[in-house]
Parts: C-alpha cells; sequence; structure tokens
C-alpha cells in the first residue's frame, strides 16, 4: 500500500492527539525519559493501532458476501467453492481444485 499525503497528515494529527493522552497536555515527555521509552510508547501505540486496523477490516470483510472472484483458482481461474475460501483475498488455489491439481500446480 502507498501512503498518501492525506493519510499521512492524518497520521501525524493522530500522533499529535495521541501524544497529550500520553504525555499530558503538552504532549512533550518530561525532560530525562530515555529515547527507549518514547520508542515504547510508540510502539505500543503503533501495534494498538495495527491490531484494531487489522480487526475491523477482517470483521468488515467476513460480514460481506464473498465475491465470485474471490472463488476463482488464483491458478487456473476455475470457480471454486464457498467453502474453500477464507475471508481474505486468496493468494492460492482453493483446496481440491481439479485443473490446478491435475496440472501439479497446487
Amino acid at each position: 500500500m502507498a501512503m498518501n499525503e492525506q493519510l499521512h497528515d492524518r497520521i501525524k494529527a493522530m500522533a499529535a492527539e495521541l501524544r497529550q493522552e500520553i504525555y499530558g497536555p503538552s504532549g512533550t515527555p518530561r525532560w530525562g525519559t530515555k529515547f527507549t521509552e518514547i520508542e515504547d510508547a510508540g510502539v505500543e501505540v503503533g501495534d494498538a493501532l495495527a491490531r484494531e486496523l487489522i480487526g475491523q477490516g477482517l470483521e468488515a470483510q467476513a460480514a460481506e458476501a464473498v465475491s465470485a472472484s474471490a472463488l476463482a483458482c488464483t491458478v487456473c481461474g476455475r470457480d471454486g467453492e464457498k467453502d474453500d475460501v477464507e475471508p481474505r483475498v486468496r493468494s492460492d488455489p482453493p483446496r481440491g481444485c481439479p485443473v490446478a491439481g491435475a496440472e501439479g500446480l497446487v
């Protein structure tokens, strides 16, 4: 994913807001705070954001109907079965694809 300028600006604004949550109204770590402590706070917030982004994305995707393109075998293009599709974009052929399997592609 290429991050566009609008998303980058939104992340900068969120970081400024979160600094105030972490360090108080000034958003500035007190003098003497070690770099590793500031880094740890950043990593903890980044990990929490990543988990939330992934979780929300998977929940939203799971709530949608499976598209026909998600059912297609990525090797031969043959239609798969709904039971073979995980709730995310496939990067491998659906289990039991007779065309890809017969050609030794699976």
